[in-house]
């Protein structure tokens, strides 16, 4: 894949006289969000400050059928949300093996997110889970 470079700036003195007024009004504003779109494309976007996304963890104990045993909850100032995908998963205490993908079902009452059933973990054995937050 191609590498984005650093880019040229919009310079009056590249346009003839009659253009660099109008090349001037037009660089003052262009010439800024290039770079800031360069920048931002060389590896330095952020999930929180860029994306409607955001990233929570949270600690689960399931039982058999994936139903959570304890208060998983966590606060958002995303509003409705329209989804939650597990990006790490670990056990705490312990070397318990993740059996499958884990799939998240959650409850959002205003700004709280409660975890209610999470599949592909063994019962009784906490774990620690770091979600990605999709926003709607």
């Amino acid at each position: 894949m191609a590498k984005i470079s650093g880019g040229k700036r919009i310079l009056t003195e590249d346009f003839s006289g009659d253009d660099q007024e109008l090349i001037r009004k037009l660089s003052f504003v262009l010439n800024p969000f290039m770079e800031q779109t360069i920048n931002a494309f060389q590896k330095r976007l952020t999930i929180a400050d860029n994306l409607d996304m955001d990233i929570k963890e949270v600690e689960v104990v399931v039982d058999g059928s994936g139903l959570v045993t304890n208060t998983a909850s966590f606060q958002t100032s995303r509003g409705k949300i329209s989804g939650l995908l597990v990006v790490y998963a670990a056990p705490v205490n312990s070397t318990a093996a993740i059996l499958n993908a884990p799939f998240v079902i959650f409850r959002q009452n205003n700004q709280v997110v409660e975890i209610q059933q999470v599949t592909g973990l063994p019962a009784s054995t906490k774990f620690k889970l770091r979600l990605l937050i999709l926003g709607s």
